[in-house]
C-alpha cells in the first residue's frame, strides 16, 4: 500500500470514500483557511 492516493478511483467513487468525494466537481473548491 502507498501513501499516495488512488485518485482514479477515488473520482469513480469507488476509492477509500464512501459514497462520492468531499467535494462537488465541477464546481468551485471551497476556501480552505
Amino acid at each position: 500500500m502507498t501513501d499516495v492516493m488512488d485518485w482514479d478511483s477515488v473520482y469513480r467513487g469507488d476509492g477509500e470514500f464512501d459514497g462520492p468525494p468531499p467535494w462537488s466537481i465541477g464546481e468551485p473548491q471551497p476556501e480552505l483557511a
